[in-house]
């Protein structure tokens, strides 16, 4: 049996872009198997698939050994009809290349014991021509990215591994920024503060025109700011979320993102601005609501700050971080009543015990305080 074309209509190609849409655009790489049933003659798609989002692929000859060593291992598979077994005649693997804007799909022939390529675009429509070498290291490469941050994320214990992937891809491609900033994000996450500097100005001297690059980039040295007290860290963060904002104007979340960093170091003037411009915005509002919140305790304007958060309470009654910040600031305008009333329901909600335990406690440090004072 041959390998049923692929076309934008085919239960596989329809899968396989449907899954995208459902994941939220998150690329894992999937496998597809063919088979031949001697029983009921069935042919086709088994109506099963297999995904590997910690596959990484360091050159096209070891995506090659990987998807026959499938073919090799998948032999005899389960009849989707009659459910006795079948040959497989075929598999189908699916890489996620992002630098293509392409799916690469690995075809191994049971038969023949061959492995050929293809690329197929964002609607299942096919290329015309097979893809050339370099296509094929591109999307290899873009499997150690993907691999090597879902290791990072999900199996810490794998960071060294993520990290020698990355360092694969940072020599491959000396010019982009991202597998940079994944090795500074590593090394800082380790506490190698001076190997994450090191990373991250490697990946500022190629992140000029990368407005996701320029804002990890602004993260990143935000957290070393922050972890050192470095004035000069500091600088570039601004600098980076400046540059960050200048290419995607209409993205409000960086002014959110930089108004955290100024709250943290107390620069609150410089943070009032940005919240105020991401106030504005539907989708990013409420958080910037809750940071003017939280700026205005800090400030020592615990009046203006329980105003606050109590309105937004009221806009986001489910949330316990509100509830706990409202509390804070009734306790400093010394309203016993309100604060503690605030924290029953925070405990009522899906916050942390750890949270909810710190809270209590500051809220009552608080209002012991606040009459204290009252009693001078």
């Amino acid at each position: 049996m041959a390998l049923p074309p692929l076309e934008p209509d085919n239960d596989v190609v329809t899968h396989r872009l449907e899954s995208f849409d459902d994941l939220g655009d998150v690329q894992v790489d999937k496998g597809f198997c063919y088979v031949s049933c001697d029983n009921c003659g069935f042919t086709g798609w088994d109506r099963t698939f297999t995904a590997w989002p910690d596959n990484a692929y360091e050159s096209p000859s070891a995506l090659v050994t990987f998807v026959e060593g499938q073919g090799r291992e998948e032999r005899v598979r389960k009849c989707p009809d009659c459910h006795e077994e079948a040959r497989l005649e075929g598999l189908r693997v699916f890489v996620a290349a992002g630098t293509l804007d392409r799916e690469l799909i690995a075809e191994y022939d049971a038969h023949k014991g061959r492995t050929g390529f293809l690329l197929m675009d964002g609607s299942g429509v096919l290329d015309g021509d097979p893809p050339d070498g370099e296509a094929l290291r591109s999307a290899c490469l873009d499997s150690c990215v993907r691999a090597g941050s879902f290791m990072a994320e999900v199996t810490p214990a794998r960071r060294d591994e993520a990290a020698r992937l990355f360092a694969v891809v940072a020599k491959a491609r000396p010019g982009q920024p991202q597998p940079h900033l994944a090795l500074a994000r590593l090394a800082f996450e380790a506490g190698d503060e001076e190997g994450a500097a090191g990373h991250a100005d490697r990946a500022a001297g190629c992140a000029d025109d990368d407005a996701e690059a320029s804002s990890e980039l602004a993260r990143l040295f935000g957290d070393l700011a922050i972890t050192n007290s470095d004035g000069a860290h500091l600088d570039a963060a601004v600098r980076w979320y400046t540059r960050a904002m200048a290419l995607s104007p209409d993205d409000r979340r960086l002014n959110l993102a930089i108004a955290r960093l100024l709250i943290q170091i107390g620069h609150f003037q410089e943070a009032a601005k940005h919240l105020e411009r991401a106030a504005a915005y539907p989708s990013t509002t409420l958080e910037a609501r809750y940071l003017q919140g939280v700026m205005a305790v800090h400030e020592g304007r615990p009046r203006v700050a329980a105003q606050l958060l109590s309105e937004l309470s009221e806009d986001v009654p489910g949330d316990p971080s509100v509830l706990h910040m409202f509390a804070w600031a009734a306790a400093q305008c010394g309203d016993r009543e309100t604060a503690e009333g605030a924290l029953a329901q925070a405990a009522r909600l899906s916050g942390g015990k750890e949270d909810q335990a710190y809270f209590v406690g500051l809220v009552a440090e608080t209002l012991e305080e606040a009459q204290e004072e009252r009693a001078d």
